[in-house]
């Protein structure tokens, strides 16, 4: 499989290693040719663009994030889990890949309660969070391009920030592509960095994405697919996180006082985008994807 098919970019440059300010130059530049190559590629017509407009007042959700973390755990814990439930007609088996420490995996279990039936994260670095007693929460050190293996009798798979990070984003769908079975009901969830992230995160990972670079993912599935592609965020919430994040002095992000001015805004500016239409510069995207489900799926 050559790199650009294997790839979203043309180019495979991690932001995340140490590279020096030439590098970083290179990078961006290599951000921007691709995003305009993108525009050349057609929008998969499955795709139902929604602006995600919910707000949540939780002690599950961690008051010093960024933005983009903030609203993506509000996602995980308004989605449609009962309704989820229901339709799948049996407690959910999750599978997590580049799961980190493997937060989603408690915390799923926490939102999904009787509805949960075990979670199995894996990531190439193992970590000391994974020593658990609980039985239902597994984790594998495995690197994404071996997702086939693990996905036996699996309901659903998730990413949170991880697309970005694998080398051959393609490459990894390609491979689950191969093991989904036909007429099983099986559900793919994957929270992914805007095109806005350049100015937000500056060299993060290998990529961002839009909705063209989206629909090369979701033309790999080509049956029986309902694709669902939530916008996260707004121009507002990029332009608080580019002054009181990246151009910033003050780590918020490290702060214990959760009272702090930065919380108060921040949460103020969510309350604010969950009223809100627009779907233009989105701070994140979530990706959706329904596999052999015969009824609509709708949004509520």
């Amino acid at each position: 499989m050559s790199n650009f098919k294997a790839s979203n970019y043309l180019e495979n440059i991690s932001g995340d290693k140490k590279i020096n300010f030439f590098k970083k130059i290179y990078w961006i530049l290599i951000c921007v040719l691709n995003y305009v190559i993108s525009l050349v590629d057609k929008k998969d017509p499955r795709i139902e663009l929604i602006k995600f407009r919910k707000n949540i007042k939780s002690n599950l959700i961690k008051k010093n994030e960024s933005p983009s973390r903030i609203l993506s755990d509000i996602f995980w814990l308004t989605f449609p889990w009962n309704k989820t439930k229901k339709i799948l007609k049996k407690k959910i088996s999750i599978i997590e890949v580049g799961c980190g420490d493997g937060r989603y995996g408690f915390l799923l279990k926490k939102i999904l309660k009787k509805n949960f039936k075990n979670y199995t994260g894996i990531d190439i670095k193992k970590k000391q969070t994974w020593e658990t007693k609980n039985k239902e929460i597994l984790f594998k050190k495995s690197d994404c391009y071996k997702i086939g293996k693990f996905l036996k009798n699996k309901d659903l798979i998730i990413t949170q920030s991880a697309l970005e990070h694998f080398k051959y984003d393609l490459k990894f769908f390609e491979n689950i592509q191969k093991k989904i079975i036909n007429k099983k009901k099986f559900i793919q969830i994957h929270l992914i960095p805007s095109y806005t992230s350049l100015f937000t995160y500056l060299c993060h990972g290998y990529r961002h994405y839009n909705i063209n670079t989206i629909s090369k993912i979701t033309k790999i599935f080509k049956k029986n697919c309902q694709i669902k592609l939530f916008t996260l965020g707004s121009l507002k919430l990029n332009l608080f996180h580019f002054t009181n994040i990246t151009l910033s002095k003050n780590d918020y992000l490290k702060q214990k006082n959760t009272n702090s001015d930065y919380y108060k805004k921040l949460s103020s500016m969510i309350k604010e985008n969950a009223k809100s239409k627009n779907r233009l510069f989105p701070n994140f995207y979530a990706l959706v994807i329904f596999h052999n489900f015969k009824e609509k799926i709708t949004n509520s």
